[in-house]
């Protein structure tokens, strides 16, 4: 197991987070907002898999620091995702324009406020908990390290399961497993980092991706189509065309279903065969003539997306 290309991993993480913060002054647009989204998920990942793994490791300070931020960049992507698809359906259904220009406005609204919040970040904190991420993990104790991640994973699974035996509509129950099948993938990636010779399942984290996408692609439809009622929707026309949305993304939604005890048994094998790796590899020295930069430039491609295809 690699400990030095984990290392690095958080650092690309930290800086990924570091990095996105000035363009939201620029212009917070829909990429801006969802690359900062997705680095936070991705550090978040990392963190609740330490804390997992880890004797005495917290990411609570960092948690704290980042979910007022992260659930402004929320509201922001609900309001961008609100008014594309409200000026859409004015051309499609010749629906009226007033509930796009208030769109316009709510949106506008949550940017002003999202850049507010950024222009008062510390990023101290998030500093110094990565940097204490980092030398944990290139002074891990392997051992230790393996067996607890076995159990780790044993948990993560048994939470995604629990979501699978209730299979209720209920829109909160739906989020987590949806949260939990990114922080599945975003955590294989770093194990992936660390051990590439572990083989992974064929198709395993594609399908992966294509669930968490579908429930993602439900939650939005409910959450425009909630929002749009506390606002005072009487349109029957676009209250139609919202609802027949809402049930046709609930449909393909609920293939996860009929994957899960497939998915299960994958993910269980991958676990057990990251576990193992851990305590067979040895770890190879800190390679000291190679700067970080250079060394996360070896590791990894400019997009993460890319790190499992």
């Amino acid at each position: 197991m690699d400990l030095q290309r984990m290392a690095a991993y958080v650092e690309r993480l930290e800086g990924d987070i570091h990095l996105v913060l000035p363009r939201f002054f620029a212009k917070a647009g829909k990429k801006t907002v969802h690359d900062f989204r997705v680095s936070v998920k991705r550090l978040r990942a990392v963190c609740a898999l330490l804390e997992g793994t880890l004797d005495a490791f917290s990411s609570e300070e960092v948690e704290l620091l980042l979910c007022p931020l992260y659930k402004r960049a929320g509201e922001v992507r609900k309001w961008q995702l609100i008014y594309q698809r409200l000026h859409q359906l004015e051309a499609r259904h010749h629906a009226a324009s007033t509930w796009a220009v208030l769109a316009k406005k709510q949106k506008q609204h949550a940017i002003d406020a999202l850049i507010a919040l950024a222009n008062g970040f510390n990023i101290t904190p998030l500093r110094a908990t990565c940097a204490a991420a980092r030398s944990r993990l290139i002074h891990l104790d392997i051992p230790r390290f393996a067996y607890a991640l076995d159990h780790y994973w044993d948990d993560q699974l048994r939470s995604l399961h629990a979501c699978y035996v209730q299979r209720s509509q209920v829109e909160k129950s739906w989020h987590e497993a949806r949260r939990l099948l990114k922080q599945l993938i975003y955590q294989i990636e770093l194990l992936h980092v660390a051990m590439p010779t572990v083989v992974l399942p064929k198709d395993l984290v594609k399908e992966l991706k294509k669930h968490q996408d579908q429930l993602g692609k439900w939650h939005d439809a409910y959450q425009i189509w909630t929002t749009l009622l506390q606002m005072g929707l009487e349109d029957a026309a676009l209250a139609d065309v919202f609802e027949r949305r809402l049930e046709r993304q609930w449909s393909r939604a609920t293939r996860f279903f009929e994957a899960w005890p497939h998915l299960r048994e994958s993910l269980r094998a991958l676990g057990k065969a990251y576990a193992q790796s851990a305590q067979q590899v040895p770890t190879p020295a800190m390679h000291k003539h190679k700067s970080g930069k250079r060394l996360r430039e070896s590791i990894f491609p400019k997009n993460l997306n890319d790190l499992l295809r």
